[in-house]
């Protein structure tokens, strides 16, 4: 099935289920791996959820997309204040140089294609080392959402 699609078309239920359980679920239990790999509360942990501008900006026929992405965000900001001691972030990478990025542009939103077709896509890199500099200066307050832009 296509992720990409207006809302109101959205039924087929094993194929939202499938995409939810992808996205969203399997987050839970990998975070759950995570505290259980690293129960030393007096190591320094950090958890980065990949994020996106899709998590707290709507597009149209991406309905799918964006829910799982705010819910994911808002999961890594109650870890982080269930769990004090882990650094948590939830970074937007920006529109990057992927796979995405051409479905995106064959969207059948002309709004949002002429969007995408007039952004700035990145390296993937880039946007990597952007993140690392964001980790190892440790600016941003924990549970929050970054975007590379910010």
């Amino acid at each position: 099935g296509e992720v990409v699609q207006k809302t109101s078309t959205l039924r087929d239920h094993a194929f939202i289920a499938s995409h939810a359980n992808l996205s969203l679920t399997h987050v839970y239990c990998l975070n759950a791996c995570f505290f259980d790999a690293f129960p030393d509360e007096s190591v320094r942990r950090t958890l980065v959820n990949i994020s996106s501008v899709a998590a707290v900006m709507p597009m149209k026929r991406w309905a799918m997309y964006c829910s799982t992405k705010t819910a994911r965000d808002v999961m890594m900001s109650v870890i982080a204040l269930e769990e004090p001691g882990v650094r948590v972030l939830s970074y937007a990478p920006g529109p990057l140089q992927t796979e995405m990025e051409a479905q995106a542009k064959a969207s059948g939103d002309e709004e949002l294609r002429d969007m995408l077709l007039n952004s700035t896509w990145l390296d993937p890199d880039v946007s990597a080392e952007k993140l690392m500099t964001i980790l190892d200066t440790d600016a941003f307050k924990s549970g929050s959402h970054v975007d590379y832009f910010d």
